[in-house]
């Protein structure tokens, strides 16, 4: 099981004592394939574990069925809970995919494929399953933080303690998609449903960011040139 990319895009302080971090982890079922079982009998395999896990600690909280996951709820004053997403290795289509489109396969052996409730093949055993990579992106999103942190320190920049880990540093790029979070939530604090979600904004940042060394250089280069990197196509935007 792993966690998506949140140690390289920090999450923030819910707004309020109602709202919960949400800690995203993925179980991926490495020895399962698409063409041996279909999404919802993955995501049942799964959720009868986490519902075992649930009675074996004493959890009093149901597990909850999402729509591509599984939420794990912790005691109350807590404040947060665990969304499980089923998964199962998709690296050799994903990388084939890439290819025949021209683009770079670079981050594509992590991909995976997950289930979605929603989707038109959920019940049935198809090749046709929602993608995603969690690490893939993490990785992608590390290398603009270890990218600038190097370049901070050629220019003078030196850490506190040298040594320090790189999933420790915090990056004007990061602060910056803080502050751009809590931006979102206080505009959206009465329309939760609508505000967009995280890894669109730290996506669009990370493309926008300049490597600048302040965080108010940061902000200033992000906001004028995300809007950049937003396609539009018959009213879609993407």
């Amino acid at each position: 099981m792993s966690k998506g990319p949140s140690a390289w895009a920090p999450a923030i302080k819910p707004l309020n004592e109602t709202e919960e971090y949400d800690v995203d982890s993925v179980c991926e079922f490495r020895l399962l394939q698409k063409s041996s079982l279909s999404q919802f009998a993955l995501k049942q395999r799964l959720g009868e574990e986490v519902k075992a896990y649930a009675r074996a600690k004493n959890m009093t909280k149901p597990v909850q069925e999402g729509r591509r996951c599984w939420v794990l709820e912790y005691a109350d004053g807590a404040q947060f809970h665990m969304d499980i997403v089923p998964a199962v290795p998709n690296h050799i289509e994903q990388r084939m995919l890439l290819d025949r489109h021209g683009l770079d396969p670079k981050w594509a052996n992590t991909a995976i494929a997950i289930t979605d409730r929603e989707h038109h093949a959920y019940r049935v055993i198809s090749e046709q399953w929602p993608r995603s990579n969690p690490k893939g992106y993490s990785d992608w999103f590390r290398s603009k933080v270890v990218e600038v942190e190097k370049r901070r320190r050629a220019e003078g920049f030196r850490a506190e303690v040298e040594s320090m880990p790189t999933y420790r540093i915090r990056t004007p790029l990061q602060s910056a998609i803080m502050i751009l979070k809590r931006h979102r939530d206080q505009m959206f604090e009465d329309r939760y449903d609508e505000r967009p979600i995280s890894v669109i904004l730290t996506t669009l940042a990370a493309h926008a960011y300049k490597g600048d060394l302040t965080i108010g250089m940061a902000l200033l280069s992000i906001l004028t040139r995300m809007d950049r990197f937003i396609e539009r196509s018959n009213g879609h935007v993407s």
